[in-house]
């Protein structure tokens, strides 16, 4: 349990630093969103309290080893995670979302998302805590499927929000974040 435990950290580690980059002036990236026209969403989610969270963009990647979704909407964030370190393990079927440290009875690895609103800062990240991944299409290139569940702030007073979303996304070998050892 304590490897899976690890794990979940890094991931959250590294959703938070992923989400703190910046690549642009605001002015920038509206300008280059403006010229590039209005695309099609990839990952799109409605999120309780929330504007619908639309990305364009959004792809996996092997985040410190582990087979990963991540799309920006603005400055917000959502990452969902699969706890494998063989992309080929993660294929077409339902599976449980948890928080990442609990590992479903049946379930060869534990899933789970962030979602970070509008900020890197702690106080703005929600973690799973339960829900359902549903993946009609996943060989290791391409992921298609759709996610619900519930969500809690990370720091702060405690607060919650649901999710749910679908996406539809192309693996990314450049964008790799490392490996574990």
């Amino acid at each position: 349990m304590r490897p899976i435990m690890n794990c979940t950290a890094l991931l959250g580690f590294a959703a938070i630093l992923l989400s703190s980059c910046s690549t642009g002036r605001p002015d920038q990236v509206v300008a280059t969103i403006a010229e590039a026209g209005i695309c099609d969403a990839n990952l799109t989610a409605t999120v309780q309290g929330q504007a619908d969270f639309k990305a364009c963009g959004a792809y996996a990647f092997t985040s410190l080893g582990f087979p990963t979704i991540i799309g920006k909407d603005g400055k917000s964030w959502i990452t969902l995670g699969f706890i494998a370190t063989d992309r080929s393990a993660v294929v077409p079927g339902t599976y449980t979302i948890t928080n990442g440290t609990i590992l479903p009875l049946g379930q060869g690895f534990a899933v789970d998302f962030v979602y970070k609103e509008g900020s890197s800062a702690l106080d703005h990240t929600f973690l799973s805590q339960n829900g359902t991944l549903e993946l009609t299409v996943a060989d290791g290139g391409h992921y298609k499927g759709t996610f619900n569940g519930t969500a809690t702030i990370m720091e702060g007073e405690k607060d919650a929000r649901q999710l749910s979303g679908v996406f539809d996304v192309r693996f990314e070998e450049s964008k790799a974040t490392g490996k574990l050892k």
